[in-house]
């Protein structure tokens, strides 16, 4: 079992998704690496908030984090973290998450840590795609016919059937995840 963090954010994603990423810890603990989920399902405005960093001043990042729950932050660290915007990541449909090893409580942001290549290479064999082609180590997703980018098709079906407030839905039973 994760940790209660990392159980409370696998509830947003795809039921699969989070049992793939049960396994996943799991797998790792039995070589003594221990993950947690630092990241699971974002809203459209959440996912905007980030990659508005490092592309406007800190204070309208921060006018704009705060306007969908999430925490200020300091000048330095106003840089660029992600290429997607709005509906543009899995996370927006709670088809991706991201994971960090901890060693003694505290993340291991050091990605030349082995435990990090054990991440990758279990998570893939779990049928999982990770985010390393694109620089995005922390990253794993499970998106089923679709491809590493929510594409148009993706992004209409979410709006059309999210007017009944069930897009997230649409999009998992379109996906097809065995």
């Amino acid at each position: 079992m994760m940790d209660k963090n990392s159980e409370a954010r696998l509830l947003d994603l795809h039921p699969k998704l989070a049992q793939k990423i049960r396994t996943l810890a799991e797998t790792l603990l039995q070589e003594g690496i221990e993950i947690r989920v630092t990241q699971g399902f974002r809203s459209w405005a959440q996912q905007h908030a980030l990659w508005l960093q490092g592309r406007a001043p800190v204070d309208d990042v921060n006018a704009c984090r705060l306007n969908c729950g999430m925490q200020i932050i300091p000048e330095h660290q106003n840089r660029r973290v992600t290429k997607a915007n709005s509906g543009q990541s899995w996370h927006c449909y709670g088809m991706a998450t991201d994971v960090a090893p901890f060693r003694n409580g505290l993340p291991i942001w050091d990605e030349t840590d082995p435990a990090w290549a054990r991440i990758i290479t279990v998570g893939e064999a779990l049928g999982m795609r990770s985010g390393t082609s694109w620089g995005d180590e922390p990253h794993l997703e499970l998106t089923g016919k679709w491809g590493p980018v929510p594409g148009p098709e993706v992004i209409q079906l979410y709006q059309d059937a999210n007017v009944n407030g069930s897009g997230t839905q649409a999009v998992w039973d379109a996906a097809e995840i065995a």
